[in-house]
């Protein structure tokens, strides 16, 4: 019996909201078919505590106790942080079956705009920066403290005298606030411009290519009526250094996921283990594809190239399986299902998630 009492339950399923690993400890060993999971990518994504690293070989020690033998594991990854995924599975006993391609439309570059930062002066920008955190420092409050407040993992980027070093925001700083003493007006000030610095290279771009088309045809353009592209701002250099960096970035937008596949090792055969567990191989033929044609499909190949028999024209030919394409390690999703196309998202929404990467851009 599980020690966490159940937030959801009907006769197909039963949610937990609690901690995972503390959920498995209460788990039979050998009890789970399978495992899929979305574990945190060790990013720090907004600032949040719980990105704050990939899941250890602790975690996934725990899941193949609870998992029958046979017992398969889904875990997506991170593209910059897999390779510690896959690590911390394996090095916990898992035996890693293979490595799926989650190739979709979505996704946000975390690329850092050089001819803004140029603009942005970022010499001054960190040296307020370091002013905010300097203070910070004065007041005694810890690194743990501001992260318990704010529920994230910004504590150290709000004492630190490095480059790292950041100023809240006036809602994160309204959070931990009650623990500073009187807040010198200074330090006001930073927090409130925190979202609209005063510099005056800065000012000049903010004036967009959409906010130009307004002025020209006096139309109102909402965030509803803005395409994915309109959305990704493209201001305009104020400087004659930062036209020259114009275009420039630091990283490409992810378009690719890794997924580890794997398994727990058998105990005995395959045959043995699914015919005792249930587990241990994949449903081929309930993951087929279908193929879309129910011609032959025809291809030349360099002479000499051809499949055994040889062909003698260079023709290849094959005819489809009419119980669909084998399931590749290759998973496609199309654009209409990306985060910047959903009409559900808020300009509030899409507006923190934006200038949490251009702030953390690298």
């Amino acid at each position: 019996m599980l020690p966490i009492d159940a937030y959801y339950s009907d006769e197909q399923v039963t949610i937990y909201h609690a901690d995972c690993l503390e959920v498995m400890r209460g788990m039979e060993p050998a009890s789970i078919d399978s495992i899929v999971t979305d574990p945190p990518y060790g990013l720090g994504f907004m600032g949040r505590e719980w990105d704050h690293g990939v899941p250890g070989e602790q975690f996934w020690r725990e899941a193949l106790r609870v998992a029958k033998p046979g017992a398969h594991l889904v875990a997506f990854g991170g593209s910059r942080t897999y390779h510690r995924l896959a690590v911390a599975i394996e090095d916990a006993g898992w035996e890693i079956r293979d490595g799926l391609g989650w190739l979709y439309g979505s996704g946000f570059p975390k690329s850092l705009d050089v001819s803004k930062a140029i603009d942005k002066g970022e010499g001054e920008n960190h040296a307020r920066q370091l002013e905010f955190t300097a203070w910070m420092r004065t007041t005694g409050i810890t690194a743990a403290q501001i992260n318990t407040a704010t529920d994230s993992f910004m504590g150290s980027h709000y004492l630190t005298d490095r480059k790292q070093a950041a100023i809240a925001t006036a809602e994160m700083f309204g959070t931990f606030r009650h623990m500073l003493p009187e807040v010198p007006e200074r330090i006001e000030r930073l927090v409130a411009e925190r979202t609209g610095i005063e510099w005056t290279d800065y000012v000049k771009r903010v004036i967009t290519q959409e906010a130009k088309r307004e002025a020209v045809t006096g139309d109102v353009i909402t965030f509803d009526q803005r395409s994915s592209t309109e959305r990704e701002r493209r201001d305009i250099p104020a400087t004659e250094t930062a036209a020259q960096w114009d275009g420039w970035g630091t990283a490409l937008k992810p378009a690719f996921e890794p997924i580890i596949l794997a398994r727990k090792p058998l105990g005995s055969t395959v045959a043995a283990c699914v015919l005792k567990h249930g587990t241990g191989a994949l449903n081929i033929d309930g993951c087929r594809v279908d193929p879309g044609v129910d011609a032959p499909m025809r291809w030349e190949t360099p002479r000499g190239m051809g499949f055994s028999g040889g062909h003698d024209e260079g023709v290849c030919e094959s005819t489809p399986n009419l119980s669909g394409r084998w399931p590749a390690n290759i998973v496609l999703s199309y654009p209409e299902t990306a985060y910047d196309l959903r009409e559900d998202v808020t300009p509030e929404e899409y507006n923190e998630v934006r200038g949490w990467l251009d702030e953390n851009a690298e």
